[in-house]
C-alpha cells in the first residue's frame, strides 16, 4: 500500500466547523428543540470516516468492498491506511452501537441505527438506500443517519452539503438524459413548458437511473424542460423560488442562459445539455 500525506487534523476540525451552521438549519425546519449533541457528534464521527474513505478513493483505490449487505464498519480496520486507522476510532455511534457499511466498490454507505438501535428502514435490497427518502433527521435521536459517498443522506447537514446534494442529483439525472438519448436519438420529452422531472420517470426508471431523484433538499420538485434536441433541469435552491420565468422559456433562453458560479444565498441550480450554467460556488463545484 503506498504511503499518503495524512490531512485528516485539519480536515477533522474542517468537519467539526462545517457541522455548526447544521444546528441553525435544523432549527429552521424542525422549530427552536436544540440540536442534540449525540446525534451531531455520531454524524461527524460518520462523516470523518466517509473522508478517510474518499481521500484513499483518490487514490485510484476501489472503494473496500464488496460486502456481503451491511456489515460493521470495524471490517475497514484492515482496509484503510495505517496511518488513518484512528479516525476509524471505535467503530461505534454516541450511543454505543456499531457504526455499519455497505459498498459494491465503487459507491459506500455508513450507518447509524440510532439511539434506539433498531434500523428505521429495510436495508435488504441490492443498493441498501436506493429506495430510502434523503431528508434531515434534525433533532429525533431514534432516526437513521446515513452518509453516502461522502454526501449527507439522512441526518444533521450544512447548507453545503445541501448544495452538494443538489449538484449531486442534477449531474446524475443529465447522465441519464444523455444515456436515454444515446439509446434513441432524442432526449427524453418533449415537456413544454418545464415541469417536474417526475414527467420523465418511465422514460429514464430503471433502466437508465435506479433511484432517480425528483425532490431537491429543501423538498421541491426538480424541473425539467426538453425539446427533445436540448434540455434543462432545475433546482429552485434553498428559498424554492424560481429566479427567472422558466415556463415562459425555450431552446433559445436555456442556451442563452450562463450566469456561471455564484454566492448568492438561495440562487437556482440549473443544468443544461450536459453542464451547469448557473451552481453555488462550493467546495468540488464544476
Amino acid at each position: 500500500m503506498r504511503p499518503r500525506s495524512s490531512v485528516f487534523p485539519v480536515l477533522a476540525l474542517w468537519l467539526l466547523g462545517s457541522m455548526l451552521p447544521a444546528a441553525a438549519w435544523a432549527r429552521r425546519i424542525n422549530g427552536p428543540d436544540e440540536v442534540r449533541s449525540d446525534v451531531t457528534d455520531t454524524f461527524l464521527r460518520m462523516r470523518i470516516l466517509a473522508a478517510v474513505l474518499d481521500s484513499e478513493s483518490a487514490e485510484a483505490r476501489p472503494f473496500p468492498g464488496p460486502t456481503p449487505g451491511l456489515v460493521p464498519a470495524t471490517v475497514l480496520r484492515d482496509e484503510i491506511e495505517p496511518s488513518h486507522r484512528k479516525y476509524l476510532g471505535s467503530a461505534r455511534d454516541a450511543w454505543g452501537h456499531p457504526l455499519l457499511y455497505w459498498s459494491d466498490g465503487r459507491s459506500f454507505m455508513l450507518l447509524s441505527v440510532g439511539s434506539d438501535g433498531e434500523p428505521e428502514f429495510d436495508y435488504s435490497a441490492e443498493i441498501p438506500f436506493a429506495s430510502i427518502p434523503r431528508r434531515f433527521t434534525g433533532v429525533d435521536p431514534t432516526s437513521d443517519l446515513i452518509v453516502v459517498d461522502g454526501i449527507a443522506w439522512r441526518g444533521p447537514a450544512s447548507q453545503t452539503d445541501l448544495l452538494a446534494r443538489a449538484m449531486a442529483d442534477l449531474r446524475s439525472l443529465g447522465t441519464a438524459v444523455e444515456s436515454y438519448a444515446i439509446d434513441n436519438n432524442v432526449y427524453p420529452g418533449p415537456v413544454a413548458p418545464i415541469a417536474p422531472v417526475e414527467t420523465i420517470e418511465t422514460d429514464l426508471s430503471p433502466v437508465y437511473i435506479r433511484a432517480m431523484p425528483k425532490i431537491d433538499p429543501w423538498t421541491d420538485a426538480y424541473l425539467y424542460w426538453s425539446d427533445a434536441t436540448g434540455y434543462a433541469i432545475v433546482s429552485l435552491g434553498s428559498d424554492g423560488i424560481p429566479d427567472d420565468d422558466y415556463a415562459a422559456w425555450g431552446r433559445e433562453e436555456f442556451q442563452a442562459f450562463h450566469p456561471g458560479a455564484t454566492a448568492v444565498p438561495g440562487r437556482d441550480i440549473v443544468f443544461v445539455d450536459g453542464a451547469f450554467v448557473q451552481w453555488p460556488l462550493i467546495p468540488g463545484g464544476p
